[in-house]
């Protein structure tokens, strides 16, 4: 019983929860004026992450990996292209987005489809598509670390996203629990890391939650004149 728990219900749920993650940014994009305080980074590094798991997930024949993955490529490619048309079209640090996110995609192809497979037996190949998937989660996870600085020089966590936030959380911790009953360090590592990541930022929501309430009617405001501004044109 237990191992039919942790082998398979556990991912089946991370997996559900993964797929949550990728949807939880749907509801800001649906918002015109919200697309302006979504983290370029995030999106980018959504995409490199969700492109390392599908190729670790092939290497290791785990369906609950490649599952949520797909649509999550999907989703952070869509997120990518509004955030770019809407919030980095004029942005100075787009150079940067664009090299961050044509160089991962470089070296995520070069490694899990040249050289681990090509020069590798499986299981040096499974290492290393492994690496490479610690890498990207780790500066997925890490992606929010500007924005974390941000609230707390403001002392206002409003660009902190709650929902995205939480499903960090039950999704690490979810995969935390897999990779430890499987007995992946690839799985449950990185994992770990992030449960670290979103809890530090609950953290910061929860601490700042009174001032975040005072700001969101200016807010309100500034996205109305936005909007009306982009109707306007």
């Amino acid at each position: 019983m237990a191992d039919f728990l942790l082998g398979q219900i556990v991912p089946a749920l991370g997996a559900c929860i993964s797929i949550f993650l990728f949807l939880s940014p749907m509801k800001a994009f649906m918002v015109h004026s919200t697309k302006y305080d979504f983290n370029p980074l995030a999106a980018i590094t959504m995409i490199l992450n969700c492109l390392s798991w599908i190729f670790y997930g092939i290497f290791v024949k785990d369906i609950y990996i490649i599952t949520p993955n797909v649509p999550g490529l999907t989703l952070s490619v869509w997120y990518t292209v509004n955030v770019y048309h809407h919030g980095v079209a004029n942005n100075p640090q787009r150079k940067y987005y664009d090299a961050i996110l044509v160089l991962g995609i470089f070296l995520i192809l070069l490694v899990d489809s040249a050289i681990a497979p090509q020069l590798l037996d499986v299981a040096a190949a499974q290492t290393m598509a492994g690496y490479m998937c610690i890498i990207m989660l780790l500066f997925f996870y890490i992606s929010p670390l500007s924005t974390l600085a941000n609230c707390v020089k403001e002392k206002s966590a409003v660009s902190i996203h709650f929902g995205l936030s939480v499903a960090s959380l039950v999704n690490g911790l979810l995969w935390t629990v897999y990779g430890i009953a499987i007995q992946d360090a690839f799985v449950y590592g990185p994992n770990f890391v992030g449960c670290l990541s979103a809890s530090v930022q609950l953290l910061l929501k929860f601490i700042y939650r009174k001032s975040d309430k005072a700001l969101l009617p200016l807010r309100n405001i500034e996205k109305d004149s936005l909007d009306s501004a982009e109707i306007a044109s």
